[in-house]
């Protein structure tokens, strides 16, 4: 039997609907919602104590006219039916009944199924109390999060500085302590300026540095974490180790080789002053030699005239071997003595204003005789635009004049000899003296700017010499701002140039 409910329902809308949820799904058993406020279903009393009540006081932070309706559905359960509150009975003509309590002859009746629909309680609740246990929900919840989230952070922060930076801290605390043993070592070791003798460090300082080292040491094998921070600690440490021994072995090298410097600074200081003791003998000697060998070949050409007056060729022919060796020797003691006064920086530049053409005309007039009795050919060309140069015209004729002995000594009988001087570039004069004598080869053409150094330098060689026309020339260019250099081809000749500014300016500006 299909029985409507229309009829029996209320007029709440909220009632209606829910009995209508309740009698299509007996699965559901309640409904909750909130609806308007509406102030005429409530008394006067309630009214006036909602309107001063929590919600007025926060000052709408609750939300307003609504009031919480909830419906809750009353089924009919097995138990119920059986305590019999919805059965009723009725008289039977076997007298047989389910119910204890009923005379015999009747007949028991249910007035509802098992799960069916009964009735519904509906409970509305104030929009006060409601709204304000929303509100306290509310703030709990947002407490609760707020204080889980910062619970969160700070357990995070914990881990983090704890398990994570706390190792890093430590390996870098440890290398720091490293770095600075490092650095107090180098900045102990290093001499002060002027000193020349080494500083090993104080043993204050040395102490310091061993301290250092065990720190680090010390802070790696604290390091405990149990994880992959562990191992890195242990590979640090072991690290740290290999490298106080290699640091060790360094300082102590660095300790050896600090006094082997300061025995190469005494030895050096040793011979500067062997060497300025050495230029200062040479300088007197040479002195002290040219004056009385000045004498001899004064006194050797005397005798050669009256020589050959007499016609007396045994006495002529003596003293024109002492008058040679005379003048050979003058040549050796003029060398030593200009080499010492270089090395003992005691020349003086004068300058003054000289024409290229006039000193090296004067040169070939003065070395004319031994070039024809060698049979040599000697040509002269110096460019008109050179004009007069300002330089020391005694040291450019001392330059020129022991290139071209050389150049005489070297060129066999029948050669040719070129001096020329020109224009380079309108700031600078090149003099060049080129020969066709057996040339120099290329591995050896520094070698002739040493001092007392020859090519040949055999007990047999062909030419006799000190060794010192070249390295003299090459410090008086640099005295007056120029450079030297030779060239030529093995078996042609050799070829030496002379570059020197034309101006004494050019050297000031050079920094000369």
């Amino acid at each position: 039997v299909v029985v409507s409910l229309r009829p029996r329902l209320p007029g709440d809308a909220f009632v209606r609907s829910g009995i209508r949820k309740f009698a299509k799904d007996p699965a559901e058993y309640e409904v909750f919602e909130f609806q308007v406020f509406d102030y005429s279903t409530f008394g006067q009393e309630d009214i006036q104590e909602h309107k001063q009540g929590l919600l007025d006081r926060l000052g709408g932070l609750l939300p307003k006219g609504k009031a919480a309706r909830y419906l809750r559905a009353v089924r009919a359960e097995k138990n119920c039916m059986a305590g019999g509150c919805h059965t009723r009975v009725a008289q039977t003509p076997s007298g047989v009944s389910g119910n204890q309590d009923a005379q015999p002859g009747s007949v028991e009746s249910h007035d509802f199924a098992e799960g069916q629909l009964v009735g519904v309680i509906s409970v509305t609740l104030p929009p006060g109390q409601t709204s304000t246990t929303l509100l306290f929900n509310r703030i709990f919840i947002v407490t609760a999060g707020v204080l889980a989230s910062i619970i969160a952070i700070v357990t995070f922060y914990l881990i983090t500085q704890r398990f994570i930076l706390q190792p890093v801290r430590s390996l870098r605390e440890a290398a720091d302590r490293v770095t600075a043993a490092q650095e107090e070592a180098e900045s102990g070791a290093e001499p002060t300026r002027g000193d020349a003798s080494p500083r090993d460090g104080s043993p204050m300082e040395e102490k310091n540095e061993k301290a250092s080292w065990q720190e680090a040491m010390t802070i790696t094998e604290k390091i405990k974490t149990g994880d992959e921070f562990e191992l890195l600690a242990s590979a640090f440490h072991e690290m740290l180790g290999r490298l106080k021994i290699a640091h060790d072995r360094l300082r102590e090298t660095n300790r050896a080789l600090d006094m082997q410097l300061g025995e190469l600074q005494a030895r050096n200081i040793a011979l500067f002053e062997s060497n300025k003791l050495k230029s200062e003998f040479l300088a007197n000697v040479s002195h002290e030699l040219r004056t009385p060998l000045n004498a001899i070949i004064g006194f050797a050409q005397v005798m050669q005239e009256k020589a050959q007056q007499g016609e007396d060729g045994k006495t002529t022919r003596y003293a024109t071997h002492v008058l040679e060796a005379g003048q050979r020797l003058l040549t050796i003691i003029n060398d030593l003595l200009d080499l010492a006064k270089i090395e003992a920086g005691k020349v003086q530049v004068h300058w003054e204003h000289c024409s290229a053409s006039e000193i090296i005309e004067a040169l070939l007039n003065f070395t004319r005789p031994l070039a024809e009795q060698k049979e040599l050919l000697v040509n002269m060309h110096v460019a008109q635009e050179i004009g007069l140069l300002e330089t020391d015209g005694g040291k450019l004729q001392q330059i020129l004049f022991n290139l071209l002995s050389n150049a005489l000594e070297f060129t066999p009988p029948g050669g040719q000899i070129d001096v020329t001087a020109e224009l380079v570039e309108d700031d600078y004069v090149q003099f060049e003296v080129s020969d066709t004598g057996p040339g120099i080869a290329p591995e050896n053409r520094e070698k002739v700017f040493e001092k007392f150094r020859q090519v040949d330098a055999s007990v047999t060689r062909e030419h006799s010499g000190t060794g010192l026309g070249l390295a003299i020339v090459r410090e008086l260019a640099t005295i007056l701002g120029g450079s030297v250099t030779v060239g030529g081809e093995v078996g042609q000749g050799t070829i030496v140039t002379v570059l020197l500014p034309r101006r004494r300016k050019l050297r000031q500006d050079s920094g000369g």
